[in-house]
Formats: C-alpha cells, structure tokens, sequence
C-alpha cells in the first residue's frame, strides 16, 4: 500500500471519468483519487467502461490501462482529453519512452527520488515525473528507452489542503527496463514565460517537459525555499541546479524543466549551462522581417549576414535541376515580413564550395550565418518580382553556416489571406513573401497555365515544388489551400505542403472524386426516407443547420460528436455529426471550428447509417453526417456567421419512442421530453436505467447518480440518442431531469404533445420559472484605461457555496469561434455572498472587492465572446456566454455591445439569464464587482427601466466610399449606416444594384450585428489599412461595390428602407435624383444631420477626406 495523500485532480480529470453505477469497481477508483491504492490498480477494477462504449479506458476492453495496440503514451496520461487516458491509481506501462534526466533527488525528506522522461520526439503533453519511493532504485542516463510500469497518481500535496494544481507523476512497482538507446528532444521554446507560470494557460501543456525562456529579466531574486522569478511570474527551482540571481538581471536563455509541486509550476534548470546571462536585447541583431521589409530601421544590404533563433518551418526540397535546395524559415512567432528561404548547393552537387547544413526538421530552432540576396532570375532581363535568399553557398564569398540552436518552436500558424492579396502584384504578396499562408473557399479557374500550376479565385497561382498533386480540372472547389508563398519565375505561388493542406470541397461541379455529386439536402431529408430529396448514403450538403449539443466523446476509439438540427425543428430534423479529431487519427483526422449550441453551421459530409460493427448488423441504425468518413474524402464544417434559437424540447410518450416505438425515427437525434414518469428497471447496466412506457435513460452526456426503481421525474428531457441496437433519452444536464416534486420549470402545452392519449398530465398550468442558472456570467470589465489591468474583472453568480471546481472561463475569438485562452477554477467556491471575482495581478480593486487574481482574466477587446463551461463526467458543456461586439461567435443570441473606456458590461436585472445577450447586459458607467448590478444609464443607449435597448429610430446609409485611387485593393473601401445606438440589424440587409440592366450584383447580410453606442455602423473589406480596420464594426468583401452608375439599398425584411444611387443610377433605382458619381479617393457622404429627404442628389456630397465611423462635418465645410 502506498503512502495516503490527498488528491483533488486538475481539471477533475479523475471525476470525469468515473461512473457511479460501478459499485465495487466505482469505490475503487473513488478511492484511488483519495489514497493512491495499489491494491486498486493490482486488481484491474480501476475501470471497466468509462465512457459508456462497452470498452474500458484504453479501449480495449479488457479493464487494463497499461498495453494493448500501439500501448500506453505520455500524452495519453498528460492529456485528459485522450481516449486512453487512465484513473488516477491505475496500473500503467508505459513502453519505448526516452529518459530526459539523470535520477533527481525529489524530496530529501522522504528519499523521494526520481527522473523525467518524455514520449519519443518530443512535443505537446510529453514529458512526465517518475518516482521511486522505498527499495526501487534506477540510474537513469539521458537517452535510455525504457519500459516503464507503476501507478499512475495526481499528487497535489499532503495536508489536509489539497493544492490548487497537481504534479502528474507515475510511482514505479518494479525497476525500468532498458530496451535501447534514444534521442532526449531537445528543448521547447516558450515565446511567453507567463503562459507556463503558475495557472498559465500551457502549464500543464508542457509540464515535466524541457522547455526554454528567452529574454527575460530576474523580478524577484528571492522567493524563499532557493526560488527566484522571472519576467511573467515564472519561477525558476533549484532542485537540480541552484543559480544565484540577482534584482534586474538579464537571462538571455534558461532552459529546464517546467516542474509543479507545492501548488506552483517552476522551471528547474540542469546546470550552469541552462542558464545564459547577458543582455537580452542586441540592437545590431538582425531578423528575417529586417531583412524581408525594406521599411526596417535594420534593413540590410546585399551580403553578409547573420540571423539568431530563427525557426524552420519546412523540409529541406530542390529549388532547381542544379541540385540547388532550400528550406523555408520564419521568425519565432511568424506575421507579415518573417518568412525567408535558406538555399544551398549540397556537396553531392558542388564538391568544392558545396555546403552540408545540419538536419533540419520543422520546429528546429537555428542561427544562420550566410549572403543574403534577392534572386531575380537568370536572363539579361532581370524579374520584377524577385525571390529573397539567404545563400549559404553564394556565388562569391565564403560559405554560410547553419547551427543548431538547441531548442525547438512551434512553426507559425497558417495566416488566412484574400487570394487575390498574395497573387503576382498583389497588394500583401511582399509582406508573406516565403510565410505560410491559407486560402479558403476557392475554386480553379485556371488548369491549363502547365508545369503542374493551376490557377484559382482571385488569380493566385498554385504549384508542386513540395507536393505533386494530381492537377484538378476547372470548378474544382476546396474549402482551403494551405502552403508557403514562394517566388520563382517571376510569379509568387503558393505551395501546398502535403494532401493535407488541399482541403477539396468538391470536383468539378461540386463532385468530390469526379463522380459522385454531393447532395444539397436538409436534415429532414436525410432522415426521412419518404423524402423526395432523400438521399442515398454517401456525400452530402447540409447549409444553415443548427447546434443543438456540446461536443462529447462517442466512443472509446475517439470519435466525437454533436447533435445539429434543421433551424425550428419538428420530425425528422435532428441529427448527428461525427469525427475523429487529428489528435487521434493525425492523418485522416479533421478538426472541425469551435461550436456552441445555437450557432448556425454549413456542413459537408458523408451521410450514413451506422449498424453496429459486429458480423450481423443492428436493426436500429443511428443517422450521422460522418466528417471523418472511412472511403470518402474529410468532410467540413463552416461557421454560417448567425444564431438561432435550438428547437425546444417536443413531449412525446415514452412509449412511443422507445425502441422499436412508432415515433422512434421521427425524434432520432432531436431534443425530446417525456412527462409524469417513474423509474422501472435500475439494472440495465452501464449507467442506464428504464422509465414508464419502457424507454432507456443513458449518461453519455450527463452523469447523472443512477435511481432505484420508484423514482418519479416530472420531466426528463433530452437528445434521442441510437446507439448499441437501441433508443435511448440522454440528458445533457441535472436541469433536464426534474424529479418529482421539485421546483422545475417544465410547461406543458397539451395541444403541442405527442400522445395516444394513454398518458394524463396535470393540466395545472405551472408558472413560469425565471429561475438563473446555478452560475451565471455576471459582469466583465475587459476594456481600461492606463495600465492594462487595474479595473479588469470578470464576476460570476451563484448559490453560495457551490464548487467550481468543474468550472472553466473560455475566451473565444468572435470572428470564428477558436479559443485563445482558458482558466480554470478548480479550487475555488462561490462565496457566502453569491458574487466570485475575478481580477488581475494589477488590480488597484479594494481587496474585498475580489476573490481570486488571474492575469488571463485580461479579455480581448472584441468583437469577441467569454464562456463558463462546466466538466461534467468527460462533458464539457458550456453553461453561460456573453458575446459583445458585432458579429462574435460564441454567445447567446445577439451579442451585446463593446465597451471601452473602464466601463463594465452588466446584468440588468442582476444575475437573470434570457439567453440573450443583447437583451440581458447593459453598459455600466459605475461597474460594481462583488456586489448587485445598479447600473444608471451609459451614453443614453440603455433604457434601464426594463432593461432594454431603445431601438427607435430609423438606419440609413450614411456614406460610401467604393473607388480608390488606380486599383482597389480594400485598403480605404466601407460603408457607414447611421441609427440607433444598439439597435439590432439582423432583420436589415445590403444589396447592390447593377446600374446595367438593374439586376442585383451583391448582397450583404447584417445577421447578428448591431449599431455601436456611438450610431455609426462601418463595414471594411479584408484588406482594409490598420486606420479604417480600428473603426470597423464588420468585415465583408461586397463593400468592393461598382464605380457606378449604380445602385445600393439598404432592405428591411426585405423590404426597401433606404436606397442611394449614384451616377445616373442607369437602371438601378435611387430616391428622386440619382447623387453625383464622386472621383477616386473620395467618399459619397449624407449631410451631417443624417437627414433623408428621399433626394440622393440633394441629400449627399463628394467628401476628399471621408470620415468613416464619424460625423460627416467636415465633408460640408
């Protein structure tokens, strides 16, 4: 038996997992998140189904988590989103590990020893702690591959306060096996120490791994216990290694690993080697946006240089038959100006001045020595467009050098780009000259330009330098192209990487092997047999469809899924999506964009019945749109740009959509509600249980404590799930199962349900209940004024008391719903007053006024979103979320305003949740943090009588600005409506009339947004400079609108509510006279006052210095 310890789990990881129906084999691992038990994990019973699929935790089935296929990893133990990842107190084997340290003494006092290893190459999640207690002793050496077996624990301390943040460890039961020799990974570089400090957002990415800073300065000399920090409030340990800093001193680079104990991480550096002082800024030091921008300070000229700590970010490749090669390199960090091209003649090609760099890998951090030039062909006639090397074997001069800087980094993401911005002369092609970039939602234009090449919207060339595709036909469509911008032939091309990187949305109209046409057909369609569009398995198209569910794990093997719907429901309209994500199946994997219930999405994907995997096929098929399909190309999924209500809940008889009930396949998938029920059967096993009319309860996504026979429900609702040959009713949360007796909220409409009459429901109407959620975001102030910081807080509401240790604050990025940062909350407790703060390291808040600081709590200034999610039982289920700021994705309904200024975004009334964001937050001049939201008015935007935004007032367009002086780019192009502050436009629309023949060339959606405090409304094109993006409310590419004579009118459900033509108008419409075609560079701007006299003519002027998101004064003196 092993020392006891008291152990609350990061992330509740352990709780996640368990299963509450397992009786002995539950309490065993209930104890083992206690007591670290041998005896538990010696038996086998830490686990036999924790996800529900019939397997066990390694998806196997046979209740061991230390083999099977492929075995056990690092990652799968660090990673509590891996299928496999074990309980706390389970029996592990971990195979072919590298050891990354020598044996450690961990804790003097107990001879606590031990010794890091990592999973083989490297990367996120793979490192971890072994330690040996007793008579286990092993001198590891850098290098070994080992077998490893032992205990796997979440030790967070040994009091009677369990530590906020644990240390994932494995405490062997016999001495390693050596079965080779290996490479340790070199280190990881971390752009941003805070990120790995203590509660940062990539501690427990990288924890136990070797890891290394850069630049950073010594803030505190002196912790206590031979501990100093540094820049970020990362500390740094002498467990290894002591180093003797002092107050303000410069660390070039310190290297070690990202250790946790005591509550806090700690960067435990191995020697005096891993420490480099010096100073951390060399003005002389040149980087590749030096070199690539012509604008820099530092630009160089034509020869030597050198470049320190670049990443590489391709395979080496042959440049040309000369036996030239080149890799591609960037700045860590990447952005405009970073990318470059390394050249080099091997010396297999040039004995004599050939050159042999280093093997370079992806990720390998370097310092290179060479010529820079920029190549601009070989003829008489130089290139316009010329290609920038550094050459390690210039033609004259000595040879470069490249060195391996010790270290690894993350290759810069792929930047989204206009195609047409990087094209040969394009107005961007410089600025990611050798980066990598991704275009999306294109279609070849061009297969006949030879060489390989084809052309696609926006006249951007694509090749096979890295990958030799098969050339695709004209019409072909992919959803994204991803590769690097290269120069060659007085071209810039992109230049896919891999299979991987040409994302196909379809062949030649829309086919997506040349054979098969995908199917454009609505959910009821696929699910409804009778349909007319039904269509047959295989492709399909499904546009504007619903959330309905949080993503969840479906099976043990990976597979995830999330139900969608048709937009208002009703038979047949509820279905399944389903894939494997990359981190599970790295090569045919796919990674769809963050979704939320609520959110509109465009889906590509292969329609199938899944019948079980056995040798004889289920009867009963579960419907899905498989994304990651098994013969069939991946599919994808497209954030639509909208929001609309999940279709509530249908009642029906429990009969009748029981297995093999009448109603069964009409509900599949769809959100569901049975009334007045007792429990019948409580021994179906694997957490489900039977009700009246025999329809099954399962918890696969919410874990619920299993009933006994005899308990009453006034309602349970929830998805119709079909799994396992079966109907079953799956709860999402605790307020979906409404015992009998309770105070829920259930509202019968008798006339609305499904019924043979069998059932009698109270035909009592029950009132209305109001009742918020359990914890609700409350208030956030994300937006100050000085030192960022001092008045940033986010406040949450709930019944005292309540843990939230579940709980996590997820920022999302409101143009596509991704999410940048997270923080969790284990540990923490609503307090007795219902309020929990949250503030940052700089707060200048009275300390009574938060309860916990967090410098993650700092929110981008939107549009953007923050979400409370809550882990129930490996669910991760997002229960509140305020979006703010035209256009973000992420909240519920229409998003509330941004803010600006040190003001608060607020619940009015305090702490009630409509499920609309629009509606329930208000602008707070006086923000309140920790106490009720009183919030007078903000800008005379809000009426805080009832809450609601004043929305009287008509939107007209303001001014236009569509012709820039020779080409337009979309540097300067908008267009302004003017109303009122905080009306919503989601009913309004764009639309823009050809002045030839009066056909509409262009519509605009205005879905979701809304006009800002301020009463101007500025849609920017992509493109657009940084002076018009910081006054853009949304970007959309139609505000390229013609020269003119023309037409644009503003629509009301359709409805025309403001129409301007310009330039005679030709056949497009106008209001009275037609206003006057201004000259490029100019902008068509209304009279100050915003009057509409229902005259273009008279109503707007030419205006030289267009006022975007101001008043139009200046256009009038």
């Amino acid at each position: 038996m092993l020392p006891a310890t008291s152990s609350v789990q990061r992330g509740v990881k352990a709780m996640n997992t368990m299963r509450s129906l397992l009786s002995a084999a539950a309490l065993c691992a209930i104890l083992s998140l206690l007591v670290y038990s041998q005896g538990c994990g010696a038996t086998g019973d830490t686990s036999t189904d924790p996800d529900g699929d019939g397997l066990d935790g390694d998806s196997h089935g046979d209740g061991d988590n230390s083999d099977g296929d492929g075995g056990l990893t690092v990652r799968d133990i660090q990673d509590e989103t891996s299928p496999n990842h074990p309980f706390p107190g389970s029996n592990v084997e971990l195979r072919g590990v590298i050891a990354t340290s020598a044996k450690i003494v961990v804790s003097p006092s107990s001879n606590l020893r031990g010794f890091f290893i990592s999973d083989p190459g490297g990367g996120e999640y793979s490192g971890l702690l072994i330690v040996m207690k007793g008579d286990i002793d092993f001198d590891s050496q850098v290098g070994d591959e080992l077998t490893v077996r032992g205990v796997y624990v979440e030790f967070c301390g040994v009091g009677d306060s369990p530590s906020e943040y644990c240390s994932s460890q494995i405490e062997l039961t016999q001495v390693p096996e050596v079965t080779g020799d290996g490479d340790a990974p070199a280190p990881h570089l971390v752009s941003d120490p805070a990120s790995i400090a203590t509660g940062g957002p990539l501690m427990y990415v990288w924890e136990h791994s070797l890891v290394q800073v850069r630049d950073v300065v010594v803030t505190n000399p002196d912790l206590g216990f031979g501990e100093f920090e540094l820049t970020g409030g990362l500390r740094v340990d002498d467990m290894i290694y002591a180093h003797t800093p002092v107050q303000g001193q410069e660390i070039s680079s310190l290297t070690g690993f990202l250790y946790i104990a005591f509550g806090s991480s700690k960067l435990e550096p191995r020697s005096a080697d891993d420490v480099v002082t010096g100073p951390i800024v060399n003005p002389d030091d040149l980087t590749l946006a030096d070199i690539q921008n012509p604008d820099s300070p530092k630009h160089p000229s034509l020869g030597p240089v050198t470049v320190k700590g670049i990443v590489v970010t391709s395979a080496p490749f042959q440049v040309s038959s000369s036996g030239l090669m080149g890799a591609f390199v960037s700045d860590v960090g990447g952005g405009e100006w970073t990318g470059c091209l390394l050249t080099w003649k091997p010396t297999t090609a040039d004995a004599e001045n050939g050159y042999d760099p280093p093997a370079l890998a992806p990720g390998k951090l370097i310092d290179v020595t060479g010529s820079y030039n920029e190549f601009c062909g070989t003829d008489d006639t130089p290139d316009e467009y010329c290609s920038t090397q550094i050459e390690l074997t210039p033609f004259q001069g000595e040879t470069g050098s490249v060195t391996d800087a010790g270290a690894t980094a993350d290759v810069p993401d792929a930047a989204t780009v206009d195609p047409a911005s990087v094209k040969t002369g394009g107005s961007l092609a410089e600025q990611w000259q050798d980066s990598l970039i991704r275009v999306v939602d294109v279609n070849v234009t061009n297969d006949e330009l030879g060489h390989g090449e084809f052309e696609i919207t926006g006249g951007l060339t694509v090749d096979d330098i890295l990958y030799s595709y098969d050339l695709p036909e004209v019409g072909t469509s992919y959803t994204s192209l991803t590769g690097f911008l290269y120069t060659s032939f007085d071209a810039f091309k992109l230049e896919p990487r891999s299979a991987d990187d040409m994302q196909t949305g379809g062949g030649p109209d829309g086919d997506t092997d040349g054979d098969i046409e995908p199917s454009n057909v609505s959910i009821a369609d696929i699910q409804n047999p009778s349909s007319a569009n039904h269509p047959d398995p295989g492709p399909v198209v499904v546009n504007g469809i619903v959330v309905t569910s949080d993503v969840f794990q479906v099976s043990g093997s990976g597979l995830k899924g999330i139900f969608v719907s048709d937009v208002g429901g009703g038979p047949f309209s509820g279905c399944m999506l389903t894939w494997k994500p990359t981190s599970v199946d790295a090569q045919n994997g796919y990674d769809p964009p963050a979704m939320s219930p609520g959110q509109l999405i465009d889906v590509r994907g292969s329609y199938e019945e899944f019948c079980g995997t056995g040798d004889t096929p289920d009867q009963y098929c579960s419907t899905q749109i498989a994304l990651t399909p098994f013969d069939d190309p991946k599919g994808s999924v497209t954030l639509a740009g909208g929001t609309e209500d999940v279709p509530e809940a249908t009642i029906v008889d429990p009969e009748d959509v029981k297995t093999g009930g009448p109603d069964s396949e009409r509900w599949q998938h769809s959100l569901i509600r049975v009334v007045d029920v007792n429990v019948t059967r409580d021994d179906l096993g694997f957490g489900e249980f039977e009700i009246t009319g025999g329809l099954t309860v399962d918890d696969i996504l919410y874990h619920y404590n299993l009933p006994t026979v005899g308990a009453g429900y006034d309602s349970l609702t929830g998805f119709l799930y079909t799994s396992f040959n079966a109907f079953k009713l799956v709860p999402r949360s605790e307020s979906d199962m409404v015992l009998t007796g309770a105070d829920g909220d259930l509202d019968v409409d008798l006339d609305e349900m499904e019924t043979d009459g069998d059932l009698d429901p109270d035909p009592e109407p029950e009132e209305e209940d109001t009742t918020p959620p359990k914890v609700v975001i409350n208030e956030i102030l994300y937006n100050d004024e000085g030192t960022d910081g001092e008045t940033i807080f986010t406040e949450l509401y709930g019944p005292p008391g309540t843990s939230l240790n579940a709980y996590k604050l997820v920022g999302i990025n409101g143009p596509n719903g991704a999410v940048y940062r997270t923080i969790s909350l284990i540990g923490k407790t609503i307090p007795a007053d219902g309020y929990f703060v949250i503030a940052h390291g700089n707060t200048t808040l009275p300390g009574s006024a938060y309860d916990y600081l967090d410098n993650n709590i700092d929110w981008t200034n939107g549009p953007d979103a923050v979400q409370l999610r809550k882990n129930e039982n490996e669910i991760e289920i997002t229960v509140d979320a305020v979006a703010y700021g035209n256009g973000a994705l992420g909240g519920e309904g229409a998003p509330a305003a941004n803010i600006s200024g040190e003001r608060s975004l607020a619940r009015i009334p305090d702490h009630v949740d409509s499920n609309d964001n629009s509606e329930d937050f208000v602008i707070c001049d006086s923000p309140t943090p920790g106490t009720p939201n009183d919030c007078g008015q903000a800008d005379g935007d809000v009426d805080t009588t009832d809450g609601d935004i004043d929305t009287d007032g008509p939107v007209i367009i303001n001014e236009i600005y569509y012709d820039e002086p020779s080409s337009d780019t979309g540097a300067t192009l908008f267009i302004e409506l003017h109303g009122p502050g905080g009306k919503p436009l989601s009913d309004y629309s764009l639309v823009a009339v050809n002045g030839t023949g009066g056909s509409t060339y262009r519509a605009i959606s205005l879905i979701g947004r809304v006009i800002p405090s301020d009463g101007y409304f500025v849609i920017v094109h992509a493109n657009a400079n940084g002076a018009l993006s910081a006054v853009g409310d949304w970007v959309d590419n139609g505000v390229d609108l013609q020269n003119g004579p023309d037409s644009l009118i503003l629509q009301f459900n359709g409805i025309d509510s403001d129409i301007v033509g310009y330039g005679g108008s030709g056949d497009g419409p106008s209001e009275s006279a037609p206003a006057a075609i201004v000259p490029a560079g100019s902008s068509l701007a209304r009279n100050p006052d915003h009057s509409d006299s229902n005259n273009n003519s008279a109503d707007f002027a030419s205006c030289s210095a267009p006022t975007p998101g101001a008043s139009n004064d200046s256009c009038f003196q």
